[in-house]
């Protein structure tokens, strides 16, 4: 959930496509696109392949996005509910969670906010593998918000008196709202603050 910056694009005759490297610079450039609506053969043009080296490979742009999800999943999505599942106070939870979000990676391969917020907001239309992997991934973190709430509630560690239901959408749309802060520019140090702050009526 952070800052870097893609490679140039090569120009001159696409090269042989390699998966993996496709794969890779195909999702900060979906990440990192300002406009919101990336075209495919834009992501061609960027990671220099063509567009029917991308049909062999992944069927269509529904499978290049579905591979790149994959991918999110594995390499920075997994950072935040490996967070959740800490068997530590709510309200440490809760601070490294904030931490988490607003802070910049050591290794800087990612761009800022979440690329699955991201994608949950953008004008790209999308096919049914890729519906289908956001929807996982979205159900993945609503369960683990849900055990994390249960578990606080359990410990006596909610600091309010609100259904899990009611606890798990907040956590969940503090942590969207968040994102979307910094994909649009604002301040790591400002939006640290508004999730702080937020964070603060549950614990």
């Amino acid at each position: 959930m952070n800052e870097t910056t893609t490679g140039k694009s090569v120009r001159g005759r696409p090269k042989t496509l390699d998966c993996k490297e496709t794969v890779d610079i195909a999702m900060l450039e979906y990440w990192l696109d300002e406009k919101n609506s990336i075209s495919l053969n834009e992501i061609c043009r960027r990671v220099n392949v063509s567009k029917p080296g991308i049909y062999r490979e992944f069927g269509n742009e529904d499978g290049l996005l579905e591979a790149v999800l994959l991918k999110y999943e594995k390499d920075i999505s997994t950072g935040l509910l490996q967070i959740l599942a800490l068997d530590e106070s709510f309200k440490q939870i809760l601070e490294k969670i904030v931490i988490y979000v607003t802070s910049k990676k050591e290794d800087k391969k990612a761009a800022k906010g979440c690329l699955l917020v991201k994608l949950q907001d953008s004008k790209i239309n999308m096919g049914p593998k890729t519906k289908k992997q956001i929807l996982s991934m979205q159900n993945k973190f609503l369960q683990a918000y849900e055990e994390c709430i249960l578990n606080a509630k359990e410990k006596g560690q909610l600091k309010t008196n609100i259904t899990t239901e009611l606890a798990v959408d907040y956590l969940n749309t503090q942590i969207n709202n968040a994102a979307l802060l910094l994909m649009q520019g604002k301040e790591e140090k400002k939006v640290k603050e508004i999730l702080t702050l937020s964070f603060s009526i549950l614990s």
